[in-house]
């Protein structure tokens, strides 16, 4: 066949596994998605608890460690949106509560990791 030797000829096999810093910039992109969804449909609307879809996501395919830099950025992103509003709060500190509420929420509810033992 046109001269081309296919005997010894190997595809290499793809990895299809996603890896961690794949899932964790697939997570900050979410949430600078919601959070562009968030400012646009203003202060009456709440979508917050969808910040916890790409939280979880870090969580449980990549780690804690993950999980918390998403909460992170997650209020980062939610107090920027809070700030950027023109909507007048009755106290200054109710776009912090809202904020913060999402990873605290998270973090909160986080079980702690199992400790493995080895039995003697």
């Amino acid at each position: 066949m046109n001269g081309v030797d296919m005997t010894n000829h190997r595809v290499p096999k793809e990895d299809i596994s996603l890896r961690p810093l794949h899932i964790v910039a697939g997570a900050i992109v979410m949430v600078l998605v919601i959070g562009m969804i968030d400012y646009v449909t203003g202060s009456q609307v709440s979508i917050a608890p969808l910040y916890l879809a790409p939280i979880a996501v870090a969580t449980w395919f990549v780690s804690l460690r993950a999980g918390l830099l998403l909460c992170g950025l997650s209020a980062v992103v939610r107090l920027q949106d809070l700030w950027l509003t023109t909507h007048h709060f009755s106290h200054p500190l109710i776009p912090l509560e809202h904020g913060w509420s999402i990873p605290v929420f998270t973090v909160s509810t986080q079980s702690p990791p199992e400790s493995k033992e080895v039995a003697s």
